[in-house]
């Protein structure tokens, strides 16, 4: 009898250890999928109290604005929440502009699976999708007919919205200025800043201090 219960723990204990193992497998495919970069994936914050905060401010239905210099944690924090709404079975999409512009001219070749609207659409449908580094690309016309599309068709159908940005809402907005015009530019910061509530991520660069 005590050799069949030990027997019968060992099988459990392994059965229970490969549970854990499909469940790692299936949460990395789920957000390797919605575009988190590997190097965040299976990672959460260390700052609990802080990662509460964010959660709670999502579920409130207010988006995040993450500022902060290079290397403090924004797309960490960013990427932990993300990563918390898949394992809620929500959708999330994760990319920075450029590549949400490169999806968008992909769209064009002949040929394409995709038209234009459908790429839009995919960001604008998933129940959260985090924008990074927002600021730090060249802003075309291209990019900003895309984000302009996104921001606000989320805005119009109340979805949340994670930004991550080296610049504040307000120097965002002169970012965007500089490359397109003041009236755009104050547009979009409006929206962007009705969406978010801003969370500031200071201290060093945690890539150059590792």
């Amino acid at each position: 009898m005590r050799l069949r219960t030990e027997r019968l723990e060992a099988k459990w204990e392994s059965e229970a250890i490969a549970a854990v193992g499909d469940a790692k497998s299936r949460m990395r495919a789920m957000a390797i999928r919605a575009g988190i970069p590997e190097g965040y994936v299976l990672k959460g914050m260390d700052d609990k109290e802080r990662y509460a905060e964010l959660l709670g401010t999502l579920d409130a239905g207010c988006g995040l604005f993450l500022t902060g210099g290079t290397g403090t944690g924004k797309t960490h924090a960013a990427c932990a929440v993300g990563q918390h709404f898949l394992k809620r079975g929500k959708t999330v999409r994760f990319a920075d502009p450029e590549a949400i512009e490169r999806e968008v001219k992909a769209s064009w070749r002949h040929g394409a699976n995709d038209d234009e609207r459908s790429v839009i659409a995919r960001y604008v449908t998933a129940d959260l999708v985090i924008i990074d580094d927002l600021g730090a690309e060249v802003m075309n016309a291209v990019t900003m007919k895309a984000l302009r599309a996104v921001i606000s068709g989320r805005e119009a159908a109340g979805r949340v919205t994670v930004f991550t940005s080296n610049l504040t809402r307000e120097q965002l907005a002169q970012r965007i200025a500089d490359g397109t015009d003041e009236v755009m530019a104050d547009r979009m910061a409006s929206r962007i800043k009705g969406m978010t509530r801003m969370f500031c991520f200071d201290g060093p660069d945690r890539r150059i201090s590792r």
